[in-house]
């Protein structure tokens, strides 16, 4: 498993108070629930993934997608060091969290499909994150397997102030919409460095985003 951590000034936003009622409601009417998070690399889904975890105090188990696909052999492989059901007995976790599933290539995304069929008998909430969800086989990206897909936002002005008070309301305006991570990483800048030095280094972290953002878009062409 995967150590995953939970900022302790973790900005608890609309948008993850909205996600953790809607989960909460289908948790404690006894009905599994597999949930895509879909959003660009930086936007929190992991941390997210937790954070609706610990307000439901369940336990929770984090793996990437081919670490449990090298873990937990499916139904009908032979393959992995466990079987799902042996999985949820020895762990027991009420929230299951798979990261990166568009990484794996087509035949271990079915075989992942076969494994969460299984996880839904011990998991109370599954969330698989992807950051680009185009790259999903249609069997997963269609709706009865897995129930929601719910697409992670960039900060608000208002979350980015929440996040990095210490930006000027000029640069709050520049960097909305960004992920968190990237937002986060300016206001660490900001402490040890200082405002002034910080922010001659925000094209830095620009250059990063638009090489991410224009790769994720090649990928989707």
């Amino acid at each position: 498993m995967l150590p995953v951590h939970i900022p302790p000034n973790l900005i608890e936003t609309e948008f993850l108070r909205s996600v953790e009622r809607r989960t909460r409601i289908f948790s404690e009417g006894n009905v599994p629930r597999a949930v895509i998070l879909d959003g660009e690399p930086g936007t929190g889904k992991s941390v997210a993934s937790l954070y609706i975890a610990r307000k439901m105090n369940a336990k929770a188990a984090v793996f990437s997608a081919e670490n449990y696909q090298h873990f937990v052999a499916s139904p009908n492989s032979s393959e992995g060091m466990v079987s799902g059901s042996v999985m949820g007995e020895m762990l027991r976790p009420e929230v299951l969290i798979i990261n990166d599933i568009d990484r794996l290539d087509t035949d271990d995304q079915l075989s992942l499909l076969d494994n969460l069929d299984t996880a839904k008998s011990y998991a109370k909430i599954i969330f698989v994150t992807t950051n680009n969800y185009r790259k999903l086989i249609e069997p997963i990206r269609r709706p009865g397997r897995l129930d929601d897909l719910i697409h992670v936002p960039g900060l608000t002005n208002e979350e980015v102030r929440q996040v990095a008070p210490d930006l000027p309301l000029a640069i709050v305006q520049r960097v909305h919409n960004w992920p968190v991570a990237y937002v986060a990483d300016i206001q660490r800048r900001i402490d040890i460095l200082g405002v002034e030095d910080a922010l001659k280094e925000l094209h830095l972290l620009e250059t990063r985003l638009s090489e991410v953002r224009a790769d994720m878009k090649n990928e989707r062409n």
